[in-house]
């Protein structure tokens, strides 16, 4: 089940909003800002908190409004690497004339830079949306700004207690609380657990032992390099 896990923890900021919004307000009004802006649309967020899968929300029926045309959408993640690279599938498209929305996960600033001012430089219709974990002030005039924030634990909870339901929920909520409401750790340290175990007696740094390990031998090697990086 991949159904969007709509509550209290998760907001949206967009352009011109005096404050966050709830994702049940966020997604209707990410989408209106797609479809009404000549900008390109760049989300950040820290890693974990759900960005991809909001983007993902932006494409289902719900919430209101009618969903962006899921049958325009390329999605392409810059982190595990495209082929063709992205500026090839622009230029594609330009020269092509096509009507499309352009997704790039894992977008990191100079190339988002490089295919906005790709973009600009012509009358398209392609709208871009680009996904990366932060972003500094100096953004490009031609961008507009999403922030996704994660507060408290509750959607990771439920998240893990729906990936892993043989966990029981005083694990996801032990594994949530942990995790900081961080989904990613969250399901990490889930995904390293064997079954039927309890985490009521264990303390943070046993289960940061689970964690770093990840079902692994001890390496002090590269416990160490880790601390140095940390």
């Amino acid at each position: 089940d991949d159904t969007l896990i709509v509550g209290e923890g998760l907001y949206v900021s967009l352009p011109g909003k005096n404050s966050d919004l709830p994702l049940a307000e966020g997604i209707p009004a990410a989408r209106e800002l797609v479809l009404t802006s000549s900008k390109s649309i760049r989300l950040a967020g820290l890693s974990g908190v759900g960005k991809t899968r909001f983007v993902q929300a932006l494409f289902e029926e719900g919430f209101e409004t009618n969903p962006l045309d899921r049958t325009k959408v390329i999605y392409g993640d810059i982190g595990f690497g495209v082929e063709p690279s992205a500026t090839v599938i622009v230029d594609t498209l330009l020269a092509e004339n096509r009507d499309a929305i352009l997704v790039l996960d894992n977008c990191a600033k100079e190339e988002h830079s490089l295919i906005v001012n790709r973009i600009a430089r012509t009358k398209s219709t392609i709208k871009l949306i680009t996904i990366e974990y932060d972003i500094r002030d100096d953004t490009p005039q031609t961008t507009e700004v999403v922030r996704m924030t994660a507060r408290g634990t509750a959607i990771t909870e439920q998240l893990v207690a729906r990936r892993y339901p043989q966990l029981g929920r005083l694990n996801a909520r032990r594994i949530a609380d942990f995790s900081g409401g961080n989904a990613r750790l969250a399901l990490a340290l889930a995904d390293a657990l064997p079954v039927n175990v309890s985490l009521a007696g264990l303390s943070d740094e046993e289960l940061f032992e689970r964690l770093f390990e990840q079902r692994h031998e001890s390496d002090n090697n590269l416990r160490e390099q880790a601390e140095v990086l940390s």
